[in-house]
C-alpha cells in the first residue's frame, strides 16, 4: 500500500474498503503502518489500525512501526502507537 508513503488518505480508505490487507508487506517486510509511521501520517496510521493493521509486526531489519517512529524522533506518533499497543496488550 504505497499510498501510505505519500500520505494519500482517500486512496488508503478506498484500498481498505476494496479489501486490501493492511498487514501486507513489501520486499523489505515493511507494512503500510510502518511507512505511515515513518512519515508521520497520523490519519493513515489511525485508519490502518482501525482496519486491523498489526502494530507488533517487524520488517526484515527487525523494525516495527513504533521503533520507526522513535527513530524519526516523532513523539506524537510514538505516543499514538504506544497507546494502541497498550490497548492491544490489555485485550490479549
Amino acid at each position: 500500500m504505497g499510498v501510505a508513503f505519500k500520505g494519500y488518505d482517500p486512496f488508503v480508505e478506498r484500498l481498505l474498503l476494496a479489501g486490501a490487507d493492511p498487514n501486507r508487506t513489501n520486499l523489505a517486510g515493511q507494512t503500510a503502518l510502518m511507512i505511515a509511521a515513518m512519515f508521520g501520517h497520523g490519519a493513515i496510521v489511525d485508519r490502518l489500525l482501525a482496519a486491523g493493521a498489526d502494530p507488533l509486526m517487524v520488517d526484515a531489519a527487525g523494525n516495527g512501526a513504533l521503533s520507526v517512529a522513535i527513530g524519526q524522533g516523532n513523539d506524537l506518533m510514538v505516543a499514538r502507537l504506544n497507546g494502541h499497543c497498550a490497548t492491544l496488550a490489555g485485550s490479549r
